[in-house]
C-alpha cells in the first residue's frame, strides 16, 4: 500500500511540475490535428510521422511487395485501409468497411480489448475520407469501439496494476482516443 501511494504521490508531483512549467498535457482544441490520416502516418510531411505521400514514393521492391501481400492475406479492417490507402484498390476498402460492420464487441480478455481498439481506430483514421465512409457508418464504429473502451477497458483497466493487461486495456483505449 505505502508503495503505491508513493507512486501515485510521485506521478502527482510529476505532473504538477510540467503544468507549473507551462507544458500543455492535452493542448488546447483549436491546437489538435482535425486532418486525416493521422495515427502512425500524416496527410502531410511533418517531422512527427511519414506522410501519406511519402509512404506511396517509397521504392516498390521485393520487400514492400512481400509486406502489401502480407497486408492483402490478413482478416484485418486496418490492414485492408492500409492496401487502400496505398494501391487505392477499393476491395481493400470494401473488405475493410465489411469488418467493421461486422466487428465483435464481447472480447475475452485485454488481448481482444488492445487489438480490437487497435484495428478500430486504425480503421477508422486511415478510411476516414474515403467516400462510402458514411456519418452512419463512422458513427456505428465509434458505439462499437466504445463498448469495448467503457465496458471492457475501463473496467478491466485498473486491475491488476502492475500487469500487462492493464497496459493493454489502457493502451487500446488511448489508442482509441
Amino acid at each position: 500500500m505505502m508503495y503505491r501511494t508513493t507512486i501515485v504521490l510521485t506521478a502527482l508531483c510529476s505532473l504538477a511540475a510540467c503544468v507549473a512549467n507551462g507544458a500543455d498535457i492535452i493542448p488546447p482544441g483549436e491546437k489538435i490535428m482535425k486532418d486525416h490520416p493521422r495515427l502512425l502516418l500524416r496527410s502531410k510531411v511533418t517531422p512527427h510521422a511519414i506522410s501519406l505521400g511519402q509512404l506511396k514514393a517509397l521504392e516498390r521492391d521485393g520487400d514492400f511487395d512481400e509486406a502489401l501481400n502480407t497486408l492483402k492475406s490478413r482478416n484485418n479492417a486496418a490492414s485492408q485501409a492500409m492496401v487502400w490507402l496505398l494501391t487505392g484498390e477499393e476491395a481493400a476498402a470494401d473488405k475493410a468497411f465489411a469488418r467493421l460492420k461486422a466487428y465483435n464487441t464481447t472480447p475475452e480478455d485485454a488481448f481482444d480489448v488492445w487489438f480490437g481498439l487497435q484495428e478500430l481506430s486504425l480503421a477508422y483514421d486511415w478510411l476516414y475520407n474515403h467516400p462510402k465512409f458514411t456519418k452512419e457508418l463512422k458513427k456505428h464504429v465509434r458505439d462499437r469501439a466504445f463498448i469495448l473502451a467503457d465496458k471492457w477497458g475501463v473496467k478491466k483497466g485498473d486491475d491488476h496494476v502492475f500487469h500487462n493487461y492493464t497496459w493493454m486495456n489502457n493502451c487500446g483505449m488511448a489508442m482509441w482516443a
